[in-house]
């Protein structure tokens, strides 16, 4: 089932159990553009991760984590 939850301040997190990473890349895309479009002002930056046999939760976050600050410096960069 996806499942989607406040992780901690400004985080949120989406876990797309059944989701290939071209997909779960298409939901986040989607979900841009639509904050993007109903709130003025605000951006979102998106670090996909995929659980691999042998990974822990820790490990996942961690990944996803890199990949938005790394797609948020990217967007910083571009202005």
């Amino acid at each position: 089932m996806d499942t989607a939850f406040r992780y901690g301040g400004g985080e949120f997190a989406i876990i797309l159990p059944s989701s290939t990473r071209d997909e779960a890349r298409k939901v986040s895309d989607r979900i841009r553009r639509n904050v993007i479009t109903r709130v003025h002002g605000i951006d979102i930056s998106v670090g996909i991760a995929t659980l691999r046999a042998g990974d822990s939760l820790m490990a996942l976050i961690h990944t996803a984590d890199t990949a938005m600050y790394w797609q948020k410096g990217m967007r910083k960069n571009n202005e």
